[in-house]
């Protein structure tokens, strides 16, 4: 994994996968050193590795930067020789996490090219990719982040993708540039307050220049004590861990900002606390499949998840649900949607045509992704009749969005979200000009688990009107009592957990005014009121 010494920094969790002609295949790690305190060329045990580093490191703006040592395991030109190009991306990424440090602490495996300079990730060879697909499968690590060209990831390559992504827990990055990986060398939540506070400094160096009386100092400082409660309230949430800290009394969401995060995991917490089950933590994670894997590896934690994705992974291993219970689902429901530059297309429309429409969906292995793959498996005759060909992939709803609005093909989006009329995502559609159309049927309707209905039909007040669609309940999971048998006071805390959890008012669990919600509501109020002071101030050029 990724150290760091008093002067230096090594990443050892960066690899690609390589296959030889006789089809067989094995992952090479890179070692990589960077001494911080020295600046000199990179060292590489290919030349090809320095050309890539080099016209990236320029591409991008680096000044004499640390010197930085490269090996491999096993090591390249020790009986092992490389053939093309597509270690590139991995040689890349691992340059710039040793160089500038990492977010990301699982293992990374990347393939891809980057045959220009201008952060272009190229596509593999499509039958290399397939064999590349295996070798991931046979010596992969669970957990692990697989990095890719985007365009790599359609046709035949997008059902073992999503078997990776399922039976595997691969996380999956199709890309089409290297700057959409950035995240995995940065750390955005903190270079975005970083950038506030400057902000806020630039703010007081200018007013502080031609403000002279105490009420307008005030001000300033009332900004400045404003900003400071955000960044600590922000800094300080101990009730949050990353998907490294997951275990026994994870409460796993989803990503940092996502609403199983933001909006529902503090009032479970709460309640547990109550309940006197504390040491529960919100727990970051890559969505309802690896929550409900975490389930299964630790049956006392707690999970939220969409309904119909269990569902999916219930059809497939139906002994799953002798592990798993699920404790409600009547708090909150994601709404399933299209979109499409035709406002006289119909769900039932796009049903009937499905084998010929072009989808975009969001990421291979997410949750809507795996929405869409259910939708289809229970509808074999409508929408089931849509080929992977006809699907492309892109980073997420928005995306999906902006890809129907350019696509010339009159292609049909779908993504699943919160019905909030103030959504970014329901605003760009307005903006593009698009038509949002529900999805909605009888065959939704019938889809069933345990005798009960995995979709509600629900209405939703959106800005363009009131909107009524099918949508995927939350669901709450944990561990079944009954995999702890073997002892009866286990059982008996499982049993009190689900009965604390289910007994809650369904009000109980929706958005509370936390902390942190009162310090950003106090000061985003002080800051509103001193901002307009502030411009009254500046418009009237005192």
């Amino acid at each position: 994994m990724a150290q760091r010494g008093g002067h230096e920094r090594r990443v050892r969790h960066v690899a690609f996968p390589t296959v030889n002609r006789n089809g067989s295949g094995r992952l090479i790690r890179l070692e990589c050193v960077a001494y911080l305190d020295r600046h000199d060329h990179p060292q590489t045990p290919d030349r090809r590795f320095d050309e890539v580093i080099r016209r990236e490191r320029g591409r991008n703006g680096d000044v004499n930067p640390p010197f930085t040592f490269f090996d491999t395991n096993p090591r390249i030109g020790n009986g092992y020789d490389l053939t093309g190009e597509s270690f590139q991306l991995a040689v890349v990424i691992a340059d710039r996490m040793v160089r500038h440090g990492y977010s990301e602490r699982r293992p990374v495996i990347a393939t891809g090219r980057l045959p220009d300079s201008d952060g272009t990730i190229g596509a593999v060879d499509e039958t290399d990719f397939d064999g590349k697909l295996n070798v991931l499968f046979e010596l992969a690590s669970t957990d692990c982040v697989f990095c890719f060209p985007r365009i790599n990831g359609t046709g035949p390559a997008s059902a073992k993708l999503t078997r990776l992504a399922m039976e595997r827990r691969v996380t999956l990055r199709p890309v089409d540039r290297l700057e959409e990986l950035e995240d995995l060398w940065t750390r955005p939540a903190v270079s975005v307050w970083l950038k506030m506070a400057r902000w806020v400094g630039l703010l007081i160096r200018h007013v502080a220049g031609w403000l002279g009386s105490l009420h307008r100092a005030a001000l300033v400082a009332t900004l400045t004590a404003a900003m400071i409660l955000l960044v600590i309230a922000l800094l300080s949430h101990d009730d949050v861990g990353d998907s490294s800290e997951a275990g026994s009394t994870s409460i796993n969401t989803s990503g940092r900002y996502g609403a199983y995060q933001t909006l529902f995991c503090d009032p479970l917490v709460r309640a547990l606390k109550s309940a006197y089950l504390p040491g529960y933590r919100c727990t970051l994670s890559a969505g309802t499949m690896e929550n409900i894997l975490r389930v299964l590896k630790w049956p006392t934690s707690v999970s939220l998840g969409q309904l119909d994705m269990l569902a999916l992974e219930a059809l497939k291993r139906p002994e799953l649900l002798k592990s798993i219970t699920v404790i409600r689902q009547d708090f909150a429901c994601e709404g399933l949607w299209m979109v499409t530059r035709d406002p006289e297309l119909t769900f039932r429309q796009i049903s009937v045509w499905a084998r010929r429409i072009p989808f975009v969906l969001p990421p291979q292995g997410s949750g809507p992704a795996a929405s869409f793959a259910f939708l289809q498996l229970n509808d074999p005759e409508g929408l089931g009749r849509g080929s992977d060909a006809n699907k492309r992939y892109v980073a997420d709803a928005t995306a999906v969005i902006n890809e129907v609005a350019s696509s010339p093909d009159n292609a049909v989006g779908f993504f699943v979200q919160f019905a909030d009329p103030e959504n970014a995502n329901f605003r760009l559609i307005a903006s593009q000009g698009l038509s949002l159309i529900p999805v909605a049927s009888d065959e939704i309707q019938q889809i069933k688990l345990n005798g009960e209905a995995v979709y509600r039909t629900q209405v939703f007040g959106l800005r363009s009107g009131d909107v009524k669609t099918s949508c995927t309940p939350v669901a709450i999971i944990t561990g079944a009592p009954e995999v702890f048998s073997n002892d009866p006071n286990k059982a008996d805390d499982q049993k009190d957990l689900i009965d604390r959890i289910r007994k809650l008012p369904a009000e109980r669990l929706l958005p509370q005014p936390t902390s942190f919600a009162r310090v950003v509501s106090s000061a985003g109020r002080y800051v509103n009121d001193a901002m307009r002071e502030l411009m009254d101030l500046i418009r009237n050029g005192t």
